[in-house]
């Protein structure tokens, strides 16, 4: 019942057409964009129509759900709230390439791109990112807005914090901690936790730096929408 409701994807951008991809290959159709930037207005980004803002959300009155499909992942919760609170449910996005353990928890809203492996006990929670041909495995705890970039690799019992950010290719040993909103750099190897907000780079991995008021994620993850 609930996949005969439309989707709408909130977030228009290059992020925005990964989802977009993912519900196509799934054959699932999507009724068209969500997104506040003013010029986007009657535009139709990949031949769908962005039929308003968040305020539209309050005209569904439960018909439908949604993909929240914002790269900036403070942003991602933030609109993740808007539309709960509106009474509308949050969608995830499951490419069919993506191998899921049935004993695995996916939260809501999740995106999970082509070819992701998520391992037995894994618990992924709201709105956490996935990326292409990155691997959780058992055990493994993803909390809310999380995000795995492409081909990251991590063994078992991982944890990965709260809005943290795991950059491409790096490799997180098993049951090692990465805390809340830290940042792991392209190809590191992380061998032991680290810290909240922490910036981590290297083989083995070593604090760089902060994640504080002057970071600019926005570059990081260059490309994808922060509406």
């Amino acid at each position: 019942m609930a996949h005969s409701l439309p989707i709408y994807i909130f977030g228009a951008g290059a992020h925005g057409r990964v989802v977009l991809d993912i519900f196509r290959a799934s054959g699932r159709p999507v009724a068209g964009w969500l997104d506040d930037r003013p010029e986007l207005a009657g535009t139709s980004p990949e031949g769908l129509p962005v039929l308003g803002t968040r305020a539209y959300l309050h005209q569904m009155q439960g018909q439908g759900s949604v993909h929240v499909a914002i790269g900036l992942s403070t942003a991602r919760l933030a609109v993740g709230e808007c539309v709960l609170a509106a009474g509308v449910a949050l969608a995830p996005a499951v490419h069919p390439s993506a191998i899921v353990s049935p004993t695995a928890q996916v939260g809501e809203g999740a995106c999970l791109c082509a070819g992701t492996v998520v391992g037995p006990g894994a618990r992924l929670g709201r709105q956490v990112i996935v990326n292409t041909g990155a691997t959780i495995d058992h055990d493994c705890v993803l909390e809310d807005g999380a995000w795995v970039a492409p081909g990251v690799t991590t063994a078992g019992a991982v944890h990965i914090g709260r809005l943290a950010y795991v950059s491409t290719g790096a490799v997180l040993v098993a049951g090692v901690r990465v805390g809340a909103e830290a940042v792991v750099g392209a190809g590191a190897v992380v061998v032991k936790p680290v810290p909240p907000r922490a910036i981590v780079l290297g083989v083995p991995a070593r604090v760089v730096g902060q994640v504080d008021e002057h970071f600019d994620f926005k570059r990081l993850v260059s490309g994808f929408s922060a509406v």
